[in-house]
């Protein structure tokens, strides 16, 4: 439904504008810190003085007033608690957590300032909502992003010389022990990442990916068994109460009763999404092969390609839709190497052609501007 609030549009349209300046001061070799200190203080504001955006909005804004009780989510806690003792309302709250994610963010960018012309305003495009939706994973997920880039610094044969690659591993170690005690699905998705990054050096062969794609999202759900999903998240879950409460609930979670239509793609806007996200399997992967031939690359465009096969498999499933999702959110990185290595892979007509395609990834972000519903306040339409 279409929805135009003049102010809501225009303060988003200024935050990509700030993300898009600052890319490409950044990539004509303009001070890094400067150019994202800017886009720490928009990105802050934009996103942290929200009302009501998001499912979980008010929930989590209930929480930090009373409290969280799930005992294995210590950081989230601390956090919470640590910022309502200095006296950060239950508004404010939402300005930190946004905070912290642009930062972590930041952080982790700053290894791709080459790209970031391309790279910063994708990135905002693939996380906005993903910040908005997923409140306590989002700022999980900042010390995913810190994990990774950790990660990144660990050499091909680290296990050869472990005392001299002791602390991009300890950094690993926090920063995934901070990601998973602020939400668990953080934890159980590092473990999936950090094993891509270590111990499978290459993009996922096409010949897997397209046809995994294409019956993921038209033939899957009609003979899966969903309920098979039970003795295989039990394994995960252990004393996670979150989990446990998912667990208890499989009949409905895991059955026709837990599935959602809302996530559903008409017809029309699914083949769109299929040729998009085709047309960037096999771009991303001849970039990545050719130009690029490096760990992180490999594992970012690996999360991608998985992520997708995910979300499209469990479309209707909420627990796995977001999980897919959060994998399918680093298209960003193979679309920014296919953008900045475009002029050498348009001399093929074919990859020229399948590019139009590319603009699929527009889309989301303009249904985020502009069929919103309700979903538009700041603090001050409170």
């Amino acid at each position: 439904m279409l929805n135009i609030d003049i102010i809501y549009i225009i303060i988003n349209l200024l935050l990509f504008l700030v993300f898009i300046s600052a890319g490409l001061k950044i990539s004509n070799g303009e001070n890094y810190r400067g150019n994202a200190i800017l886009c720490v203080v928009v990105f802050t504001l934009a996103l942290g003085l929200r009302y009501a955006r998001g499912n979980d909005y008010l929930h989590y804004q209930d929480i930090y007033v009373h409290g969280y009780d799930e005992g294995s989510q210590l950081a989230f806690s601390f956090i919470n608690e640590s910022f309502k003792f200095i006296g950060v309302s239950k508004y404010g709250i939402f300005i930190v957590y946004s905070f912290i994610e642009i930062v972590c963010s930041l952080i982790f960018l700053r290894r791709y300032r080459q790209y970031a012309q391309y790279m910063f305003p994708l990135f905002l495009i693939a996380v906005i909502v993903f910040d908005e939706y997923q409140i306590r994973q989002a700022l999980g997920f900042s010390f995913v992003f810190l994990c990774l880039d950790s990660l990144t610094d660990i050499p091909e044969k680290w296990y050869r010389a472990i005392r001299k690659n002791l602390k991009p591993i300890l950094r690993v170690i926090i920063y995934f022990t901070i990601a998973y005690s602020i939400h668990s699905a953080c934890g159980y998705m590092l473990v999936i990442m950090i094993g891509f990054f270590l111990f499978y050096k290459r993009t996922i062969p096409l010949i897997i990916s397209i046809p995994a794609l294409l019956f993921s999202a038209y033939f899957f759900s009609e003979w899966f068994d969903f309920g098979w999903l039970n003795p295989i998240l039990s394994q995960f879950a252990g004393e996670d109460e979150r989990m446990s409460t998912y667990l208890e609930d499989s009949d409905v979670w895991f059955s026709a009763k837990g599935q959602d239509d809302k996530y559903v793609r008409n017809p029309y806007v699914l083949a769109a999404e299929m040729f998009g996200t085709i047309s960037l399997y096999i771009l991303g992967s001849k970039v990545i092969n050719k130009y690029v031939k490096r760990a992180d690359a490999f594992a970012m465009y690996n999360f991608f390609v998985i992520g997708t096969i995910i979300l499209n498999a469990f479309r209707t499933l909420e627990l796995l839709n977001r999980i897919g999702g959060d994998f399918a959110m680093f298209w960003f990185f193979p679309l920014t190497l296919v953008l900045y290595y475009r002029k050498k892979l348009y001399t093929n007509f074919f990859y020229k052609v399948i590019s139009v395609f590319l603009l699929w990834y527009v889309y989301d972000y303009l249904k985020y501007l502009f069929m919103k519903g309700e979903m538009t306040k700041f603090i001050w339409d409170v």
